[in-house]
Parts: structure tokens; sequence; C-alpha cells
């Protein structure tokens, strides 16, 4: 079958062969098709591709916030070249994140691809859905129906869990958010990935990696970490959140910077 080899240059990227990003297939230099049961969340046959990434033209650019980082000005957010942002959606108790309906409206306002992210606690499988249907709830109630739905999974009372249980209590939130018809995605820190506390290669989903190599404050403006930097996981990343002290017009507190690396839509 077809396999993702961690060894291979930089810049290459798992996709359907029918969804090669438009900004990319004009750019192959490389590419090859593996025909199988697939890998790491791709069971079907897909191409790889290399793409010029140095050239920026697969990556993007974009934030994560939640009420922490205060009234937001998207419309400086979107000059400042935020190409994407994700969003808190709920709080502990399952109520909605303070900033979390003007945090839309200024997304929307300003043409901001947007997707939402839990903090999960759940340590059964009845609450893991119980917090999965409360960020659809939050959704429909905006009538929101096209973003994913990423569930942050770090929290130090799930290292006790074991691999399966947690594994299993990831999949049940993953299997709510599909029978509501909403994408979902795995959001974690490197550490909490490469320990094993869950099983990352068994879930079909997309992967966010934070990892800070810069402690620094970190200027939206510049480019991220050298590529040397980047995490690397058993699967294709997505994205990689890689500064929790990010700075950006139009936000005053500290932000998340992130650069994903697959089509976001």
């Amino acid at each position: 079958m077809g396999r993702w080899e961690e060894n291979w240059p930089r810049g290459f990227f798992c996709f359907p062969k029918s969804k090669i990003p438009q900004q990319t297939a004009g750019d192959l230099t490389h590419a090859a098709v593996f025909r199988g049961a697939g890998y790491g969340g791709f069971p079907f046959s897909y191409i790889i591709v290399r793409t010029e990434i140095e050239k920026g033209i697969a990556m993007m650019k974009g934030i994560d916030v939640s009420e922490y980082q205060g009234i937001i000005d998207w419309k400086k957010v979107k000059a400042a070249g935020c190409r994407f942002a994700v969003l808190r959606a709920v709080r502990r108790d399952g109520s909605a994140d303070m900033q979390f309906e003007a945090n839309v409206r200024g997304c929307l306002e300003n043409d901001i691809p947007f997707d939402v992210y839990r903090y999960t606690y759940a340590l059964l499988p009845t609450e893991a859905q119980k917090e999965a249907d409360q960020v659809i709830r939050l959704l429909q109630a905006y009538g929101i129906r096209t973003c994913r739905i990423w569930w942050d999974v770090e929290d130090r009372s799930l290292e006790t869990r074991g691999k399966e249980v947690l594994t299993g209590l990831i999949r049940t939130a993953e299997n709510t958010a599909a029978g509501a018809g909403y994408a979902f995605g795995i959001y974690t820190g490197l550490f909490f990935y490469r320990e094993g506390y869950f099983d990352g290669e068994s879930l079909d989903c997309p992967l966010w990696i934070a990892d800070y190599p810069i402690s620094r404050s970190f200027p939206f403006s510049e480019e991220p970490p050298a590529d040397g930097h980047r995490p690397v996981i058993g699967q294709p990343l997505f994205a990689w959140q890689y500064s929790g002290k990010g700075i950006i017009e139009g936000i005053l507190a500290p932000v998340d910077l992130d650069v994903c690396y697959m089509p976001f839509r």
C-alpha cells in the first residue's frame, strides 16, 4: 500500500487525486501515485505532491483565538495577512466562549475562513459525546455548517486513561461530529503525541500539532521557524502551531500562531 515516509524531502503532501489544491497543481515538481488501503487518514488512491513550499505556495498562516484575546479588530488581522482562524467554541461548562459571536462575525465580515476548537476533559464516552454535542448545538444555532471541529487533546487528566481508552474517546467525539455533518480533526502537543497517549495513526482525521521551537515573542509578519523545526509525526501534518506568544495587528494580547500545509477548506 502507499506509505508516508518521514524521510521524504520537505514539501511532500498527500491529496486525493481529485482535490489537488489549485495553487499547487501548476507547480508540481514531482508526483507519484500510490494505490491501496492508504495510510494516515487517506484510505483511497492518492497522490504525493512535492510543491515549492519554500516559496509559500502551499503554506497559509493563521491564528487560533478565544476570549483570552479579548475584543479583536478582525479588519486589522486580515490586513496583517491572516489567511485563516480557529475559534474556541465553548468553555468547560459547555457555554459559548465569551467572544465566539464577535469572532464569528469578524471572520465573516472580513472573509477569513474559520474552524472551531474544543478543549476536551472527557474521561468517559458519554462525556465525549456530550462535549461534542455542545459544540454542534452552538454551530447550528449560528447556522454554521461547513467548518471543522478540532478536538483539543492535551489535558493532563487524559494521560492516565490508556491509549486504547483515549483513542476510543476521541473516536466517539469524531463519530458524533460526523453524524451531524461536521468534519473533525485533532489538535495536540508534540510531546503528547509522541508519548503515545492515543493512537493517532488509527484515527482517520487530520492532525494539528503544537510545538514552540522559539520562546520569544513572535511577530506574525515574520516567517515561521525554519523547516527543520517542523514537527515530525508518523503521518501527514495538517497544521503546526509554532508559537503561543504571537503578535499581530488587531489583537492586544499574545496569540497562537499557526501554519497550515493543506487546503484549509
